[in-house]
């Protein structure tokens, strides 16, 4: 059993094989990191490699063959999925999918003061972005993020608060237009 996880603090791998995991991988997890992985704990009798040059040369020809986007890195959303393409346009279905949810999820954790809820989703919204290649937004976020978990702590709840209530809504727009690229690289397809 290998532990997935954001926790990163130093130390962390060895509190997951004391709980009893075999090893542990920080995410945002690197397709080639994870195939490295398991290839060290499965028998090498039951791994079979694919037609690897020609899944190269079709991962090349996504990066070489689609224009570059301004909020979505194609090439880094394709890593993040193993260089799969059906994995890659599954998951920016997803991403586009579940915008209103989340959105409402944050807003309404928003005029609540819900910092907690808020920062769960924020959090959400960071790993995901950067999974489909959108690493602005997943930085903007990452801001988001942290000032959340310090109003959670205590730590200067005012000034916190303003960072997250002033650049909530640029976030928000990012977002949105993070989807509308998203859906557009959907309705063209990757080449």
């Amino acid at each position: 059993v290998i532990a997935l996880t954001a926790n990163v603090i130093s130390g962390i791998k060895d509190m997951y094989i004391e709980a009893g995991f075999d090893d542990y991988i920080g995410k945002p997890v690197d397709g080639t990191e994870l195939e490295n992985m398991l290839m060290k704990y499965i028998s090498p009798e039951k791994i079979r490699n694919a037609e690897s040059s020609n899944e190269i040369a079709a991962a090349q020809n996504v990066t070489d063959n689609n224009e570059k986007s301004e909020h979505i890195d194609v090439a880094l959303g394709m890593k993040y999925c193993g260089d799969n393409k059906e994995m890659y346009l599954e998951i920016l279905g997803i991403y586009c999918e579940m915008h209103d949810e989340i959105k409402a999820d944050l807003e309404k954790a928003l005029a609540e003061d819900n910092w907690k809820n808020y920062t769960v989703n924020i959090h959400g919204l960071k790993s995901n972005s950067l999974n489909i290649g959108a690493s602005t937004l997943s930085k903007m976020c990452l801001e988001l993020e942290k000032a959340g978990k310090a109003i959670s702590a205590g730590e200067d709840s005012d000034a916190n608060t303003d960072l997250i209530r002033t650049k909530h809504p640029g976030v928000m727009a990012a977002y949105a237009e993070a989807v509308a690229e998203a859906k557009n690289i959907l309705n063209k397809g990757i080449q």
